[in-house]
């Protein structure tokens, strides 16, 4: 007896080649594929916001990207004494305001520039739960 939905998916006439600039965004999976892929020098941007479970998580990081969006200190939340953004994993926290906005900012603009010139990007999930925040 079967426990899982197979599904046969015909491979992709499409390779990624050491030529390609690769984004990858989403959960832990794609940290690990990225990893993989930089092993074998492929040019990669793995998860710019940090990692990202939903799909709601993974659209407003590329929303972001895109929109070529600043983060300013009215963005961050500041709990216990560390500055952090909701919308970035918790590498991008710190003591000091300056320093979360500026890696924040920093890397917005290097992944809106990788992604311009990316040939793939590839996402992952690790769940469809979403936590909004409540005043």
């Amino acid at each position: 007896m079967n426990f899982r939905t197979e599904i046969r998916i015909d491979p992709s006439s499409s390779r990624i080649t050491h030529n390609d600039n690769v984004m990858l965004i989403g959960s832990c999976f794609a940290a690990s594929i990225g990893e993989k892929l930089a092993e074998g020098k492929i040019p990669v941007m793995i998860n710019p916001s940090g990692t990202v479970y939903n799909p709601v998580s993974v659209i407003n990081t590329l929303d972001i990207i895109t929109s070529g969006r600043r983060f300013g200190k009215g963005d961050l939340y500041n709990f216990n004494d560390i500055w952090l953004s909701f919308y970035h994993y918790t590498d991008f926290s710190s003591g000091d305001a300056g320093t979360v906005l500026d890696k924040i900012n920093l890397m917005l603009s290097k992944a809106a520039a990788f992604l311009v010139e990316a040939s793939f990007l590839i996402i992952t999930f690790g769940t469809a739960r979403v936590y909004r925040w409540k005043e």
